[in-house]
């Protein structure tokens, strides 16, 4: 049963009828936000309506060193849908998600390099051998 539909938007759809021992429910509200992954501080932010997602980062101690602070994610509560910060606001019981910039060690850019070199000496090979025929 939605009890906002019934009592808000008089959907008699939602007007059951409880028997002996049933249990309603009846979630409390956080009116927090969870801000997790690249920050100093994860945690839970209460949440101030109308602002962006960077007064939630800067109250979690702001981002790492390590943040790729454009792919920042809102991560919505009822859905779990993730967004872009310029595709919705902030609400109660979001999430949002600060991603890791990849590091890489120098041997996977030395590998990609070895393959371009490969590639494009492979290419020169078979055109000096078309040429020369």
């Amino acid at each position: 049963m939605d009890f906002v539909k019934l009592l808000v938007h008089g959907d008699s759809s939602q007007n059951i009828v409880l028997h002996p021992f049933d249990q309603v429910e009846i979630p409390a509200l956080s009116r927090t936000i969870y801000v997790f992954g690249q920050v100093v501080h994860p945690g839970h932010v209460g949440l101030v309506e109308g602002k962006e997602i960077s007064f939630y980062v800067d109250q979690t101690g702001g981002f790492t060193t390590e943040a790729r602070k454009g792919d920042v994610k809102v991560i919505k509560a009822g859905t779990r849908v993730w967004l872009d910060p310029s595709e919705t606001h902030v609400e109660d019981g979001d999430f949002i998600w600060v991603p890791k910039d990849p590091q890489y060690p120098f041997s996977y850019y030395m590998t990609i390099y070895a393959q371009v070199a490969a590639i494009v000496g492979t290419i020169a090979t078979v055109a000096l051998l078309v040429r020369s025929f």
